[in-house]
């Protein structure tokens, strides 16, 4: 058993990867460079946190303005990352810019959207159009950077993003300091 943890704890102390992910101002740069289903990509992974797959499979059925929601589901043929089908409540922005879409057909990207193969690989000429590095999924690493850095719990990160697990999730944990330092101001004072 010994031996067991010893390399359990010696998988764990690996250095991490460094996190990428685009600052407000490399999305505003992002997003003077990309039109039509570009800048729906952008929009839906940086502003929701959604895969590229899961904006590729986002019909306009799953738009739900009333509540103003996302739905995220399986569909013929396709299924969300673990199988989990989730709602996300729609950023302000996002939401104005969904509506000022002209519907193209079933999908919001456009019944002649691209195929996820061409939008990894064109993405990347899009992010050096604009000057940054990155993948579509970068786009994702923003949503969840941005929630890490006003304070939002790491369990409504989870939540938001779809992750199974709250250690997934901890990559962004690392960027509000400040949600750290107001736990321990809330600490009762011993006199």
């Amino acid at each position: 058993m010994e031996l067991i943890l010893s390399d359990w704890f010696a998988q764990r102390e690996k250095p991490k990867g460094r996190l990428l992910w685009y600052k407000p101002e490399e999305l505003a740069r992002l997003l003077k460079v990309t039109v039509g289903a570009w800048k729906t990509i952008a929009m839906l992974c940086a502003r929701a946190g959604l895969r590229r797959g899961e904006a590729y499979h986002l019909g306009w059925d799953d738009v739900d303005f009333e509540r103003n929601r996302l739905h995220i589901a399986p569909k013929p043929g396709w299924n969300p990352k673990d199988y989990e089908r989730r709602w996300i409540p729609m950023a302000a922005d996002l939401r104005d810019y969904l509506k000022g879409l002209q519907r193209k057909g079933e999908w919001v990207l456009g019944d002649d959207r691209p195929t996820l193969d061409v939008i990894s690989s064109y993405w990347r000429k899009l992010a050096k159009k604009a000057g940054i590095k990155g993948t579509v999924h970068t786009l994702r690493h923003a949503f969840g950077s941005h929630l890490a850095s006003a304070g939002v719990s790491i369990y409504q990160i989870k939540d938001l993003m779809g992750h199974a697990s709250v250690e997934t999730t901890a990559i962004y944990s690392h960027l509000s300091p400040e949600a750290l330092s107001s736990a321990v101001d809330k600490l009762p004072r011993i006199k």
